[in-house]
């Protein structure tokens, strides 16, 4: 592995000031940073090999025509094809099924997802762009930034490193609240052995009504091989 893997540019990464709007607060990051949690995650052999493997599922969400909200949940399968050349080539299967709350208006499947395709990255775009998934999950205030048009404040709850499924990670936990005063939940778990597994397992949950607003969830995959 070279050792460019890592020469992104961090500023593109970096936090840059919320605005008065966003009133975002958040404690400390007890030292953990993405760019420095993705490094370790190099530096313990976490790069992608060719025929490694995730499948998960999480909610997608599309506007349909006369601005209609859609929900779908999404099975996604990711294998590595190759690592080579400073090139990742990952082989993405999707399938949909509309969310029984949608309107019977909406497409019964999500439109814009392919169900089959190759995606290339240089291995710099995919290091940034996991890092980037990470920082989401890692940084409540980050995480608000990106959402500027629905969050309005988050704080960091909780952070610790866990076992879970058995998979060493890192846990965190936020809580947000949006710009119409509704709070919410969020807890992660970020893988710290593989970059291709990254934030494996997520949930943001309405602390009133229980309700998930959005989720990632891990599925048996039988193409997986065990870590080396």
């Amino acid at each position: 592995m070279k050792k460019n893997i890592l020469g992104f540019t961090v500023l593109a990464l970096m936090l840059s000031s919320c605005g008065k709007d966003n009133k975002v607060v958040t404690v400390p990051n007890n030292g953990t940073d993405a760019n420095a949690f993705t490094a370790g995650i190099l530096a313990n052999g976490g790069m992608p090999q060719v025929k490694d493997s995730v499948r998960y599922q999480q909610k997608k969400n599309y506007k349909a025509a006369g601005n209609m909200n859609c929900s779908y949940i999404v099975d996604t399968g990711v294998v590595v094809v190759s690592n080579q050349n400073d090139q990742i080539r990952l082989r993405i299967k999707n399938t949909s099924v509309a969310a029984s709350r949608n309107s019977s208006y909406c497409p019964s499947f999500h439109p814009t997802l392919r169900n089959n395709r190759l995606s290339v990255l240089s291995t710099n775009d995919f290091v940034e762009k996991t890092t980037k998934k990470i920082k989401m999950a890692l940084d409540p205030a980050f995480f608000c930034q990106e959402k500027s048009n629905w969050c309005a404040s988050a704080i960091l709850l909780d952070k610790k490193d866990v076992v879970h499924n058995n998979k060493e990670a890192l846990y965190v936990e936020a809580e947000f609240q949006n710009r119409n005063g509704r709070i919410f939940r969020s807890k992660s778990y970020i893988s710290k052995t593989s970059l291709l597994e990254n934030v494996f397992e997520y949930e943001l949950i309405n602390v009133r009504t229980g309700h998930r607003l959005d989720f990632k969830t891990p599925k048996p995959d039988r193409r997986r091989r065990p870590r080396r």
